[in-house]
């Protein structure tokens, strides 16, 4: 009886995972990992997570675990963006080594090492194709989407 009620326990655990972002401050960050992400996150995979109070950018999962942050408090991912992690072990590994070596840091080499159109931030811009008319299109938009075209 005691087995379950330890393996009912760990299973319920608050997971964290440290993150990259692509920002020049060192080392990584500890976001916490929404319940309903706790057996998608994975090491090497894409998330979207507020940094600061305004910005939103897009970080890599470094590694996932249950220790909470000691010297502030957690803020949840916004979004998982892979099914499948993007940057395997071994280049989290040469981020590490590349940072170590030119004196860098680990969210700076994510920041040349991943290719643009994998990166979001809030500054990124969204263009509509030249191509697109909003009244030949015989899509049905609802409000925000319409709000977004228009904009």
């Amino acid at each position: 009886m005691q087995e379950l009620f330890l393996s009912h326990s760990a299973e319920e655990a608050t997971q964290f995972c440290d993150i990259i972002i692509p920002v020049p401050i060192p080392g990584t960050f500890t976001y916490r990992i929404p319940k309903a992400l706790t057996d998608k996150v994975l090491s090497g995979s894409r998330v979207v997570v507020q940094f600061g109070k305004r910005k939103i950018l897009t970080g890599i999962v470094k590694s996932v675990h249950t220790r909470p942050p000691e010297a502030y408090e957690a803020r949840y991912i916004l979004e998982l963006l892979d099914d499948q992690p993007i940057v395997q072990s071994v280049q989290l590994k040469l981020f590490d080594w590349m940072a170590s070596y030119y004196m860098c840091t680990p969210g700076e080499v994510m920041n040349v090492a991943v290719p643009s159109g994998l990166k979001l931030s809030s500054q990124s811009r969204v263009q509509l194709h030249p191509d697109f008319s909003m009244e030949s299109s015989q899509e049905s938009f609802n409000e925000k989407e319409s709000l977004l075209i228009r904009t």
